[in-house]
């Protein structure tokens, strides 16, 4: 895959997974950190997932 669509790709799995999270959150009652750990999330990708849900806010 290139560069490009590389990167096109990886931004909607992003947006999905931040997606993913809030509504687990809204559903479950969850701590965005469980959230996290349920969704698989990898630990170094983490940080840049509550960044961007703080953002949101």
């Amino acid at each position: 895959m290139c560069n490009l669509s590389e990167g096109v790709y990886n931004d909607g799995v992003c947006d999905r997974a931040k997606e993913d999270l809030k509504n687990l959150i809204q559903s479950t009652g969850w701590s965005l950190a469980k959230a996290m750990a349920m969704l698989r999330i990898p630990p170094e990708e983490r940080k840049d997932f509550e960044k961007a849900l703080k953002k949101q806010h």
